[in-house]
């Protein structure tokens, strides 16, 4: 039987001990790593939140994983972060759906926030505030295109910006017919932003410019001006 733990002969710093399910594994006195089971069984490194860095090594890289335990950051293939997560190198997502059928959404990038004044019917921890994720466009999901997703006051996150797999942008619709297909007013302004017009549709869905400020007579401006319509 051991008492209580296991030295470093002349190093009496560097060790591991027992407790009640834990073994804790000690070097220059810092707790490294701790081994406990119980109300909850965990591996942990570093658990005093001391200035320790982890490090994992692969066959050809020796920042495989890398935690930067003084600035709280962790790098994949760098040893620098600079931000609680930073990779040198491509990031994939992979979505398991089989099956899919024109609209279905794949795999993509969910925000959430913590500032409680956001309260969408869902709930806050199960709503998030922004979405990109890629959208199947045919029947046999052979085609995908890009929806970005925003969220207004208190209501669940919605498309507003569709890119096709044509490369169509798409503001207001999720189908594009053109390089740029807008789905209600544009406003657009002098390069010092002092004067405005509003482009919109006529009743003959021609596009129109409407006065905001009679000081704007950009080149589009003029050309919209005088054919009521871009060509």
């Amino acid at each position: 039987n051991i008492a209580d733990g296991i030295y470093h002969e002349g190093d009496t710093n560097t060790y591991f001990s027992f407790g009640t399910d834990s073994i804790n594994f000690y070097a220059g006195s810092l707790r490294m790593l701790s081994l406990s089971e119980g109300g909850t069984d965990e591996v942990i490194i570093n658990q005093d939140s001391a200035d320790i860095n982890f490090r994992v090594e692969s066959n050809n890289n020796t920042n495989m994983l890398f935690v930067d335990g003084g600035n709280d950051a962790v790098g994949i293939g760098t040893a620098s972060p600079r931000s609680i997560l930073e990779t040198d190198g491509t990031i994939s997502i992979n979505d398991s759906q089989t099956a899919l059928t024109t609209g279905d959404t794949l795999a993509g990038i969910d925000i959430y926030t913590s500032e409680v004044s956001y309260n969408p019917p869902s709930g806050r921890t199960n709503s998030p505030i922004n979405r990109i994720l890629p959208v199947t466009e045919t029947s046999i999901g052979d085609a995908f295109g890009m929806a970005f997703y925003t969220a207004a006051q208190d209501v669940e996150a919605v498309e507003v910006m569709r890119i096709d797999s044509a490369g169509n942008v798409g503001i207001g619709t999720t189908s594009p017919s053109a390089t740029l297909d807008v789905v209600g007013d544009i406003e657009y302004s002098t390069e010092g932003g002092t004067a405005t017009r509003i482009l919109g549709k006529d009743v003959n869905n021609k596009l129109t410019a409407t006065d905001v400020d009679i000081l704007v007579q950009t080149e589009v401006g003029t050309y919209i001006n005088d054919r009521q319509f871009l060509a």
